[in-house]
């Protein structure tokens, strides 16, 4: 676990996407895709009708349409957000819950601490299995570390069971079952947990739900602000880095098996279309085209590469920018977005940001940005 040092808040947020687009373009030449399934854009209209008339208290539908068009959202300054000695600080609060015995902060501890000598993070997060069953969080964080590992004793069938049955409507932590059967190229293990996943009623990487327990972890720590500590949060995700090298492999290896090939290709689509986070659908996109490239249907191949043209637009437009700045100046703005992020979605949570900081710029002014 590492703390990151941006002098700029926006810069910190762009430049982790960045880092993400530019490491798995290099790795993988992944494409980029945002495609949002029907049933999806309905929850999300009805979302943001709900938000934009609550929260925002413009009664008047037609003002409401005209701070939109003019799309102006106040650009606040950005600021050094943490120095070296709050670090260690930081640092030191999280050491100071090894002992605990509150389910929570343990949590807090087992999945942020800087880690004693002679253990490991999934040593600490078994143990914490042992003590507090069923953790769907921590068993999901376990089988995530195990997804790029085929040689550690804890990593067993038995604990992909446990966290599959701890959370068995979430599709993506059948995803990260997918991975680890994949690495071990156990072919009825992979089949089985992408049946599983395909079966799954939700699909929730929980990302905000992370930065959200690192940032309350940070409470009662020296650093006082929510926002420097969702920026911390977003740091630490940053560092995350899925092993998906095994499920290319597999598929690759399958081309000519049609059971494999037909299951890589439902894989794809419902990561495409159900994953919340960009990096889920851009894996998605590449296992599609990995199929129809083998089967030389370029009608395809030409329909996903136009579906990528736009993908990712929203998170580096200039718009998103702003509103990034402006959310960090607004726990209001950055409650929502993390909310978002898990409920609709890495994209659209962009775009809301985008309409609710609009509004809250034509409401507040710049009197919104902190001194």
């Amino acid at each position: 676990m590492e703390l990151y040092f941006f002098k700029h808040k926006t810069h910190l947020l762009i430049l982790t996407l960045i880092i993400v687009a530019i490491v798995f373009f290099q790795n993988i030449n992944l494409p980029i895709s945002d495609p949002i399934i029907d049933t999806d854009k309905e929850s999300v209209a009805i979302l943001r009708d709900n938000i934009l008339i609550s929260e925002s208290k413009l009664s008047a539908q037609p003002l409401l349409n005209d701070v939109m068009a003019k799309g102006v959202i106040i650009d606040c300054d950005s600021e050094y957000i943490i120095d070296e000695k709050r670090y260690f600080e930081v640092q030191q609060h999280f050491a100071s819950l090894a002992n605990t015995n509150l389910k929570d902060k343990k949590l807090e501890y087992v999945m942020y601490a800087k880690l004693p000598p002679d253990k490991t993070r999934l040593d600490l997060l078994i143990e914490y299995d042992r003590d507090y069953p069923n953790t769907s969080l921590a068993l999901m964080e376990a089988l995530y570390i195990c997804t790029g590992s085929n040689d550690n004793e804890n990593c067993t069938k038995q604990l992909v069971e446990s966290a599959t049955a701890s959370d068995k409507e979430n599709a993506a932590t059948w995803f990260n079952a997918v991975l680890f059967h994949a690495e071990r190229n156990n072919d009825s293990d992979v089949l089985n947990a992408i049946d599983g996943m395909l079966k799954a009623s939700i699909f929730n990487e929980k990302r905000g739900e992370r930065i959200k327990l690192y940032a309350n972890a940070l409470k009662g720590s020296e650093v006082n602000d929510f926002s420097v500590r969702v920026i911390s949060g977003i740091g630490v995700e940053a560092a995350r880095s899925l092993n998906i090298s095994s499920i290319i492999r597999w598929c690759k290896n399958g081309l000519n098996e049609t059971v494999k090939s037909n299951s890589c290709l439902l894989l794809g689509n419902d990561l495409q279309n159900r994953g919340k986070e960009l990096i889920s659908q851009w894996i998605g996109i590449a296992l599609q085209k990995l199929i129809y490239k083998s089967e030389n249907n370029t009608k395809r191949l030409e329909e996903l590469e136009r579906e990528t043209e736009q993908s990712g637009a929203i998170i580096m437009s200039n718009d998103f920018q702003k509103a990034s700045s402006l959310m960090f100046h607004d726990e209001g703005l950055l409650f929502h977005w993390l909310d978002n992020l898990d409920l609709i979605g890495e994209v659209e949570s962009a775009n809301l940001l985008i309409e609710e900081a609009t509004i809250l710029s034509h409401e507040k002014g710049p009197n919104i940005c902190k001194a």
